[in-house]
């Protein structure tokens, strides 16, 4: 009990944390997956002693530079056979993922890593078998080399996270990596996602993953989908206390299971010397604390000793905001109650409390959420297999704004506008793809999970908000806290304020790039204001202690160089771990017996077998450089060095930088600049000229046919833009010619925001707040609501305007792309009439409501081609019906669907004919087409092909009806028939297929997403809200899922 007392490990700590805060130590923020992965590339490359590495994910073929054309040494299952060799041990834990639920491919990741050499060892959990838990997953994402630099965030070295701040939808380049060589090597002119790395999970999730170079979708029509987060390095102290986690995960894995070949057990790092850290500039001006969450299936704790320190501190900081709260968090599950399940975690409630206590105190206060528009996970929530995307989004909503105990349902009982203090954001981009360039868009899915509050305070770690991440006894996670003693001056809410530079830094960088700005532009502009601001200062410092100032210039230098290389200049180069004992026995209480080095060295190869990995020579030539990025091919010419760095004066620099026009070859003839012009004299000389003789005479012309103005007119003024006196810009209409005429679909209200990089320095001033950041994500709402229709979004809010929308995402795409000819339209049409594959349940109220409403539309089995469509009229009437109301309780007619790029955008599959409901106007009965493809006799639809083969049935928008209050389950008690005429619809005129919108020019349309800002848009609180209202949101196949593994 003496010696307890005298660890401060068994001492309480702030947040109930197992570690305790570190005070002077250095912490960088790293936002998105380049600049994170660069740095992890550096830290691993300068390793000396022991790399522990534990992700949720782990891709071994993963580039941690880019372009990979030039950075094949980078690739990490190289790097760490590299480090390997020269005698670095590694050890790695990943998550043991169940393959029919995640297909993340944990087997062959342990494999392959194993396979690269004896000194890499590997384990993974939770075994869900023997641990019976097939739940919760290890969610940590750290990595730490040598003790002293720790990374720590939401980035899994894995595939699909490696992005840069301009998020790109498309990358359909060379590769760079073609036998021929002729691609510049650079990143603007070869593929930056290579292989699985181009991903967009919401259409197909990843497979295969033993072929990371095959491509999982066509390039020229899918979107990746973009992916935004945030890590961040610590340096020092909290490194150890990092590895102290680790260690401690490590061997409660050990220690549970009998391994088939030699696996050490490990210690804890002792304390850093403060002196020595300082010596060598790994100190700083940052109080840096670790949290996690953590329980008895995850570490061993006891059920009493559960810890939730990352939700102890989000509550903790939230209550004591002054001003303003900035979150990014990939889920927003909190303080509800729904689906008989109760959401427990107090964020939401630390949220309502602090907005109750500002309104009662008039303080100026904000909160700014941005969360995104649809979790991240293949099929739609039209589809029967979309359970997770609609029990998600179920729980989000009633957080956030749907019932009585959601944020805003608890603020308006309290007499309180929520808009006034809290409000969602969301991310999404648009690009062009093709051949065609047609115009598309996705949402940049937002994976980070970081709090920023009074730009004073940052938490950075693998935590979502939800009862997996927060409550400890789930998912486990890590999490760093950072209060930086660096304070600057600021502003917030109008009055000077002093903030943190590590949170307000961070806050500022996450808000420029939002908002559109060129965040890698201004970091350098800064960077070198700060260096000419240094500069000065120490020559001014030279003037005046000359004889102190070399000494003293050396030793910063090196300080910042060795801070790089920590291991480089003190203690032991080789620590405790390194050489780590491993017992024969395998003897859980034994001590130890013999060093790892010796017993993994010796480890008999024929203990390891993966069908993937192990044995195959395929994968051993790929590693080594043989495979389809021709690393030895490119090494032997010189060509794999363009990402290779040196750190001169302190400062990290390329050691290589590749010319635009480079194609790799360094002996290249370059063409001489004068040879087009050269060669195009030459066509022109070959052409016949008369210049010697007279021109011939000219025929007499009137002035009319001469195309001149009378002598009484006036010639027209030039077409010029005139925005710098208030007037109209010029632009380009759609028949290439300059105009200065209105858009005549330009969204009301949407006027260019000027944005400066340093606008949002006082986020919660109204000239900020109101006039910049919530202005552009309305603008940009309403601008890819009037060029898209995509969803999720606020106008839509019945399963009609759904089809709607839908439907006019597959117009839209269609006049993006080139006129099929009759070939391809017939494969179309096959391809789309097939079955359709079968659902994971009985249907639900919401499959019905999206039946009925897909019956109203078109006819059931008939293909929905351009040219022969079926319409169908009520008897004796000239007058098309649209059924709305069928009975509930149909069987299930397996709504399985084909997306792609454009969120919640594909036609339904054709459906068998709905069943009329007491009180209905019926559907004329028709039988279907004859197994030979004999005409359907039918006379309304061969009334209608006599008129115009080329028109369909086209809808308007319907009022919306109250529920039946006879029957509180169904809908579906009395029907209702809609009738319209449809000889003036927009729809008919513009040769659409339905819905009441009106396709526009495609010059127009990409001019209105040129006006679009940056990335910022709403996040949709009313969508299919009505539905959800009327029970018609949930399949009933949701309801019997288990709530813990989305909530």
């Amino acid at each position: 009990m003496d010696m307890l007392k005298q660890t401060q490990w068994h001492e309480p700590h702030r947040f109930e944390s197992f570690a305790p805060v570190r005070r002077n130590s250095f912490a960088q923020w790293l936002v998105d997956g380049r600049d994170y992965m660069w740095n992890v590339s550096r830290a691993i490359n300068m390793a000396q002693d022991v790399i522990y590495i534990h992700d949720w994910w782990l891709s071994p073929e993963l580039y941690l530079r880019r372009p990979p054309c030039i950075s094949q040494k980078w690739r990490l299952d190289r790097l760490l056979q590299k480090k390997a060799r020269e005698g670095v041990k590694i050890f790695v834990i990943v998550y043991r993922n169940v393959e029919q639920a995640i297909p993340i491919d944990s087997e062959y990741t342990k494999f392959s890593l194993l396979n690269l050499h004896d000194n890499i060892m590997v384990q993974r959990s939770p075994n869900q078998f023997k641990k019976n838990q097939f739940f919760y997953a290890h969610h940590e994402k750290i990595c730490i080399v040598d003790h002293d630099v720790a990374f720590v965030g939401g980035i899994d070295l894995c595939f699909g996270r490696w992005d840069n701040p301009q998020h790109p939808l498309t990358d359909d380049r060379p590769t760079g990596m073609e036998a021929d060589g002729n691609t510049p090597r650079d990143a603007e002119h070869c593929q930056l996602f290579p292989g699985k790395d181009y991903s967009n999970p919401r259409v197909l999730d990843f497979f295969k993953l033993n072929e990371p170079y095959e491509e999982m979708y066509d390039r020229s029509k899918t979107v990746r989908m973009p992916w935004h987060d945030i890590a961040m390095q610590v340096v020092g102290q909290p490194a150890r206390d990092l590895t102290r986690h680790f260690v401690q995960r490590w061997n409660y894995l050990r220690r549970e299971r009998k391994p088939t070949r030699p696996m050490p057990f490990l210690l804890p790092p002792p304390d850093a010397n403060h002196a020595d850290l300082e010596a060598l500039g790994l100190s700083g001006t940052c109080e840096v604390q670790i949290l996690r969450s953590a329980g008895d299936w995850s570490l061993g704790l006891s059920r009493d000793g559960t810890e939730c320190s990352i939700q102890n501190a989000y509550v903790k900081i939230i209550e004591e905001s002054q001003h303003f709260v900035y979150i990014e968090n990939q889920f927003f599950i909190t303080s509800t109650e729904t689906l008989n399940t109760r959401v427990v975690n107090r964020i939401g409630d630390a949220l309502v409390e602090r907005i109750i206590r500002a309104h009662e105190n008039d303080e100026e206060w904000r909160a700014c959420i941005v969360i995104p528009l649809m979790p991240g996970f293949q099929n739609t929530v039209k589809e029967a297999d979309g359970s997770s995307v609609r029990l998600i989004m179920q729980f989000q909503y009633r957080s956030i704004c749907r019932g009585p105990n959601s944020i805003f349902g608890r603020l308006y009982e309290a007499g309180i506008n929520p808009h006034e203090y809290i409000r969602f954001f969301s991310l999404r981009q648009w690009g062009k793809i093709g051949s065609q360039e047609a115009l598309v868009t996705e949402q940049l899915y937002i994976h980070a999970k970081t709090i920023i509050v009074d730009d004073r305070v940052a938490l950075i770690g693998s935590a979502n908000i939800n009862e997996r991440s927060m409550l400890g006894n789930r998912d486990s996670e890590t999490a760093a806290i950072v209060r930086d003693t660096d304070m600057i001056w600021s502003t917030m809410g109008g009055e000077p304020f002093r903030v943190g530079r590590f949170a307000h830094t961070l806050r500022m960088r996450l808000m420029r790039e939002h908002l559109g700005l060129d965040v890698d532009e201004i970091t350098e502009e800064e960077r070198m204001a700060e260096m000419s601001a240094q500069a000065q200062y120490e020559e001014e410092m030279s003037q005046i202690y000359s004889e102190d100032d070399q000494g003293g210039e050396t030793s910063a230098a090196g300080a910042e160089s060795n801070a790089l290389r920590p291991q480089a200049s003190y203690g032991p180069r080789r620590s405790f771990n390194h050489d780590a004992e491993v017992d024969d026995n395998q003897s859980l209480a034994s001590a130890a017996s013999k060093s790892s080095s010796d017993a993994v060295s010796h480890a008999g190869q024929s203990q390891r077998g993966d069908p993937h990995a192990q044995g195959s020579i395929s994968h051993e030539r790929d590693v080594e450089g043989f495979g389809e990025d021709r690393w030895k091919e490119a090494q032997a010419n010189g060509l794999d060095l363009g990402s290779d760095t040196a750190i001169i004066n302190g400062r990290e620099v390329l050691l290589h930088r590749t010319a635009a026009g480079d194609h790799g070859h360094h002996d290249r003839t370059s063409q001489s600049p004068n040879s087009q012009s050269s060669r195009a004299a030459g066509d022109h000389d070959k052409g016949k000229s008369n210049g010697g003789l007279p021109p011939p005479p000219m025929e007499r012309r009137t002035t009319s046919q001469l195309g001149l103005p009378h002598i009484t007119e006036l010639p027209s003024l030039p077409i010029l833009d005139d925005t710098d006196i208030g007037g109209p810009p010029v632009r380009i209409d759609e028949f290439g010619k300059p105009t200065n005429k209105p858009l005549s679909f330009t969204p009301a209200g949407v006027e260019t925001v000027a944005i400066d990089k340093d606008c949002m320095r006082d986020p919660i001033s109204p000239a900020f707040w109101d006039s910049i950041w919530n202005q552009v994500a309305d603008n940009n709402t309403s601008l890819y609501r009037t060029v898209f229709r995509c969803m999720p979004d606020n106008e839509v809010k019945t399963w009609k305007e759904y089809i709607e929308y839908d439907d006019y995402a597959a117009r839209f795409r269609d006049s993006m792309a080139p006129p099929k000819t009759e070939e391809q339209e017939t494969h179309a049409e096959t391809e789309h009439s097939g079955a359709a594959a079968p659902g994971i349940g009985a249907p639900g109220a919401a499959s019905e409501a999206i039946n009925e409403l897909e019956h109203g539309e078109k006819a059931s089995g008939t293909k929905r081609s351009r040219g022969n469509s079926l319409h169908v009229r009520a008897p004796n009437t000239n007058e098309e019906v649209v059924n709305e109301k069928t009975p509930a309780g149909q069987e299930d007619r397996g709504m399985r669907l084909t997306t792609n790029g454009l969120n919640e955008k594909q036609p339904f599959v054709d459906e068998s004919s709905p069943v009329q409901a007491s009180g209905d106007v019926p559907f004329p009965s028709y039988d279907p087409p004859p197994a030979d493809g004999a005409p359907l006799d039918t006379t309304a639809s061969q009334n209608e092909k006599e008129k115009n083969t080329d028109r369909r049935t086209t809808f308007s928008g319907l009022e919306k009806v109250e529920p039946a209050t006879t029957n509180g389950n169904s809908i579906y008690a009395t029907g209702s028939v809609r009738r319209r005429r449809r000889a003036t619809t927009r729809g008919s005129r513009s040769g659409g297929r339905g819905g009441p919108y009106e396709l526009m020019p495609r010059a127009e349309a990409e001019e209105l997403c040129d006006m679009i800002q940056g990335h910022l848009v709403v996040f949709p609180y009313d969508w299919l809200e009505d539905e959800e209202k009327d029970n018609h949101w949930m399949f009933q196949a949701d309801l019997l899922a288990p709530k813990e593994i989305y909530d």
